[in-house]
């Protein structure tokens, strides 16, 4: 009788045990998320996706809530749905003034036509922090992203990650007879994705340099 008695102890342990570590872990999982008014898109059942004529490949389906973010940024971006854009994006005065332009491009059809998503990684600060060596007139890194903290301190992020973006593109033809900057092909770019203490929801605040 005391065995079974023993056996009925353990049990509600065990219970109690595995009903504590959830409870303690599921608000880790809500504490990284994407903001509220994003809707659900599935990368995976979904990599490629066409609207009017414009068209997004993903080869390399986003793995975190950070490379999601970035996902998204790409597929708005061709979707032209900037109202959906700006929630993906910090609030700043930068940001306000990319949202108003691609806002005119679009009515312009200055917009960009396709994108393929080739590759996305989270960098490590070995990466993307390492700084100017005068002795070789360059940086010690291709993926070094300048300003990362001033950005960090300025927005007071208190979780970030710096996704790397390796994709191609491809213009609208009335685009490309304006000679967009950085024009048709492979290109590399790395965002700064987090949150800090006014939102607790993972958006982009920084651009890097392509």
């Amino acid at each position: 009788m005391m065995r079974k008695d023993i056996v009925i102890l353990m049990s509600f342990v065990i219970l109690f045990i595995i009903g504590f570590y959830f409870i303690a872990n599921s608000g880790n999982a809500n504490d990284t998320k994407l903001p509220e008014e994003i809707e659900i898109y599935d990368f995976v059942a979904e990599p490629y996706f066409e609207i009017d004529g414009r068209s997004i490949t993903f080869e390399d389906i986003p793995e975190n809530i950070a490379e999601m973010a970035v996902a998204y940024e790409f597929l708005y971006t061709i979707t032209g749905e900037t109202d959906k854009k700006a929630h993906i994006l910090a609030d700043s005065e930068t940001h306000r003034l990319i949202l108003n332009n691609e806002k005119k491009q679009i009515e312009e059809e200055l917009f960009m036509q396709k994108f393929i998503i080739h590759k996305s990684t989270v960098l490590t600060e070995d990466q993307y922090g390492r700084e100017y060596a005068p002795e070789l007139g360059t940086y010690t890194n291709s993926l070094i992203y300048d300003g990362w903290r001033e950005c960090v301190e300025k927005f007071g992020l208190t979780e970030f990650e710096i996704i790397n973006a390796e994709f191609s593109q491809c213009y609208s033809p009335k685009a490309l007879e304006r000679s967009p900057q950085h024009g048709n092909g492979f290109h590399r770019r790395s965002f700064i994705v987090g949150k800090n203490a006014k939102d607790d929801a993972y958006k982009i605040y920084d651009f890097g340099l392509m």
